[in-house]
């Protein structure tokens, strides 16, 4: 995202200055979408990896005879 100086700022005409606000509302808006997909896909790992060591105590269990914990 380009930052501009309080002097670029106040050359700009209204247009510009409307065309950078919109601007920065859709990067942030990219932004905001992308980190809520990385957040879902780390929490869809984390469950993955919770349910995969779920079943390798379950295994382990079942060959060494051990009963389930409840």
């Amino acid at each position: 995202m380009r930052q501009y100086s309080i002097e670029e700022l106040r050359k700009m005409t209204k247009d510009d200055l409307i065309a950078v606000i919109e601007t920065v509302q859709e990067e942030d808006a990219f932004r905001k979408a992308r980190t809520r997909e990385q957040g879902k896909k780390y929490r869809n790992r984390a469950k993955e990896k919770q349910s995969a060591l779920e079943a390798e105590v379950a295994r382990l269990r079942a060959l060494t005879g051990e009963a389930p914990k409840q």
